[in-house]
């Protein structure tokens, strides 16, 4: 507790479990849970320690693996779980990482689903 390791390990089991699920080392892909973590368990904890950047981190890396696997629907449900981004990561680079996958989930859905009103309305929210 000195070297404060719960607290990195809280960080860094996430991207382990991302990087395990890419790999095909768990039963749903797109569920964070596995051999490093459990996903509820992980949110569970972080809504009790009041930790924002773990709450944001897990749907931002489930997000990441939709986009990777190209199911863009589920990527944009997964981002807009993302709620308080701009406060939580306001000084650090995940903000611009956010916006890039935004961005990235945008294009995806114009192009399979071409200029939908409530997609076109949806993606001027998001960037304002």
């Amino acid at each position: 507790k000195a070297y404060r390791v719960n607290l990195v390990d809280s960080f860094l089991a996430p991207v382990q479990q991302f990087v395990a699920n890419l790999a095909g080392e768990s039963e749903n892909v797109f569920t964070l849970t596995g051999e490093f973590m459990n996903e509820r368990e992980e949110m569970r904890s972080a809504s009790l320690r009041r930790n924002r950047s773990l709450k944001l981190n897990i749907p931002m890396l489930k997000c990441w693996i939709a986009l990777y696997m190209g199911n863009w629907e589920l990527a944009e449900t997964f981002n807009g779980e993302l709620v308080g981004v701009d406060e939580a990561f306001r000084s650090t680079l995940a903000i611009s990482a956010y916006h890039f996958q935004s961005a990235m989930i945008a294009v995806a859905l114009l192009r399979k689903h071409g200029r939908d009103r409530r997609r076109k309305r949806k993606l001027k929210r998001s960037f304002r």
